[in-house]
């Protein structure tokens, strides 16, 4: 059966009292090496230091030890002495990811670790989903007013509890990065800080979709090719940077929660790298590859000859014929560059002829000498080239003649030529 969330007011006695309790337990360890007065003494000064209203009061005059930000400026650099920045988030409708992006992100805090408490304290969540930081941000927090006795010191505890996110006079340093932007007659100096509030957002989305069970539980639905209704999440070329060192609390509070980690997503544009690897094993192999990959330029081809067939032979015509042979060829050597970059060796288990065999694995020559004695003749060049014209004529829809066969030769042959100029097979 669920439970009700706790009211703010609960929540903050409970704050209060397990933070007496954890005191009065290091200080029961300590009893005996006290003694019976020095024990009570101490006691006797928790007890008071954590009666509600004397603990509200020092927590106030405390909270400007501490600050509240969304960006922080010790990840720069550890001993940075710049201010940092709370950024009231709200999403918009831009396409980049900032801050800007969520609704609400989770608050950092930087300053002394001794008064992070105070900080804690300020980030309770009331039950309508307001922090209490931000209830004291409005200048009504109906829960701290219930500790006070009077309205005097409910407005001094309000006051004072600002300090941890009122705006500062802004502060830059040496060790921090500035930009020096010009204007009319001088600069703005611009310090760009770094959002520590949206990187904790992207570490917790980045361990949900390694670590979590309904991540866990959809890659192995996967691998055994199950269905499941959880979309499987993988981020590739994802890397881990440290802040920090061992003292991943001076940096921030959320930075410590993460032990010093933050992740980086790649933003490099994506690059085309085909892992299909091409087998080519009967006599036509290549011929029935080439043929499915140019079907639609020779459909288009056949169709502007049969219409062209009884016109005069303009410029015009020649010109866009010229085109369409000029793309299947390319089409030709595209798809001899993807055999080419697989693994050498591959033609030896293969039934095509060898021209195809020079032309489509080079690599083999520095595995196989007799391999190679036939590729530095380069006679094979004139034989694919024949080869070539000849699937080309068999793809055309109507009957050609030596003409058209010769043509498609010396085209094919005359670039094989000048590739072979520019390119020289590498081990």
């Amino acid at each position: 059966m669920d439970t009700e969330p706790l009211s703010l007011s609960d929540q903050i006695k409970e704050f209060i009292l397990n933070k007496k309790q954890d005191k009065l337990k290091e200080l029961k360890k300590k009893q005996t090496t006290l003694g019976e007065d020095k024990y009570h003494e101490a006691l006797h000064e928790i007890e008071q230091k954590y009666e509600f209203r004397n603990w509200f009061s020092s927590a106030a005059s405390r909270a400007k030890q501490v600050k509240l930000v969304t960006h922080a400026p010790k990840f720069t650099h550890s001993d940075s002495k710049a201010s940092g920045y709370l950024f009231q988030s709200g999403t918009n409708s831009n396409k980049y990811i900032s801050s800007a992006s969520f609704e609400k992100l989770e608050v950092d805090v930087v300053g002394n670790a001794a008064s992070q408490d105070v900080a804690n304290l300020l980030k309770l969540k009331d039950a309508d989903g307001s922090l209490m930081y931000e209830q004291v941000q409005a200048n009504n927090c109906p829960a701290l007013e219930l500790f006070a006795e009077s309205p005097e010191e409910y407005q001094q505890w309000l006051d004072g509890l600002k300090a941890a996110f009122a705006a500062t006079d802004i502060v830059s340093g040496g060790l921090t990065k500035q930009l020096y932007f010009p204007i009319d007659q001088g600069y703005h100096l611009i310090n760009p800080q770094f959002a520590s509030s949206l990187m904790h957002e992207l570490f917790n989305r980045v361990r949900y979709s390694k670590f979590s069970e309904e991540q866990k539980e959809a890659r192995q639905a996967r691998r055994k090719n199950e269905f499941t209704e959880c979309v499987t999440i993988q981020i590739p070329k994802l890397a881990a940077q440290s802040f920090g060192g061992s003292n991943a609390q001076n940096v921030s509070q959320l930075n410590s929660k993460r032990n010093g980690e933050g992740y980086l997503i790649s933003c490099q544009p994506p690059v085309w790298n085909t892992s299909i690897e091409i087998k080519l094993i009967t006599e036509k192999s290549f011929w029935r590859y080439l043929s499915r990959q140019t079907y639609k330029t020779f459909n288009a081809l056949n169709k502007y000859l049969k219409a062209k067939k009884d016109h005069p032979s303009y410029i015009e015509i020649r010109n866009t014929r010229a085109e369409m042979v000029d793309s299947i060829i390319d089409r030709f050597f595209t798809l001899s560059q993807t055999i080419q970059k697989q693994k050498s060796g591959w033609s030896h288990e293969s039934k095509i002829p060898l021209c195809e065999q020079l032309w489509l694995d080079p690599q083999r020559i520095f595995q196989d000498k007799d391999f190679q004695k036939e590729y530095d003749k380069g006679d094979w060049k004139v034989q694919l080239a024949s080869a070539f014209a000849l699937w080309f004529n068999r793809e055309l829809a109507f009957e050609t003649t030596t003409h058209e066969y010769d043509e498609w030769r010396r085209l094919l042959k005359r670039k094989l030529q000048l590739v072979s100029d520019v390119i020289e097979v590498q081990e």
